[in-house]
């Protein structure tokens, strides 16, 4: 099994020992390079739930591709949004990210800087997708966090900002390399 779709199966309403049955599974699944979580609602999960999924992805050792994408996680909780960012740094070989759809302008500053804690620890992150998530709605404070941020995804090819409506942001200079679908 290389890639594996879990879109819309509810993953938000489990508890923690099926989410941990869950990843034992797919941890088993050794070749696993590609998995689908998006609209799972994960703003409902707990800390404790958040650790096991986050416990379960790592355990994904060849995971290269995974989609969080339209799981509301603007609604989820400080601690576990952190839980999630702190999880998603441990995934090494990750390189391409999608969490878009998620209404990360309604994030605050230091979730944002969470965030990109995180994924610049994701070495072989190289491409991520933050489309339609109302980012040029965003204060200052936020933009420069979110600026802040992407600097430290240093191997980062390709980076989706599309339907953000930023037309009065200016994207700074150091960011012209990249693939802007």
């Amino acid at each position: 099994l290389q890639s594996l779709d879990l879109i819309e199966n509810k993953l938000g309403r489990m508890n923690v020992d099926q989410i941990q049955a869950l990843f034992t599974g797919l941890a088993q699944c050794e070749k696993l390079q590609s998995l689908e979580l998006s609209h799972k609602d994960l703003r409902n999960m707990d800390t404790e739930e958040i650790q096991a999924l986050c416990t379960g992805l790592i355990s994904c050792e060849n995971l290269q591709s995974l989609n969080l994408g339209k799981n509301n996680l603007h609604n989820m909780g400080g601690k576990e949004m952190q839980t999630l960012f702190s999880g998603l740094s441990q995934c090494k070989k990750l390189q391409l990210l999608d969490f878009g759809s998620n209404c990360l302008s309604h994030m605050n500053a230091d979730q944002i800087q969470d965030l990109f804690t995180g994924l610049a620890a994701c070495s072989n992150l190289q491409s991520l997708d933050l489309s339609h998530n109302y980012l040029g709605t965003m204060d200052a404070e936020k933009i420069t966090a979110l600026f802040s941020g992407l600097a430290s995804c240093t191997n980062l090819q390709s980076l989706d900002l599309g339907k953000n409506n930023l037309n009065n942001i200016n994207v700074p200079v150091s960011y012209t390399h990249l693939t802007l679908p």
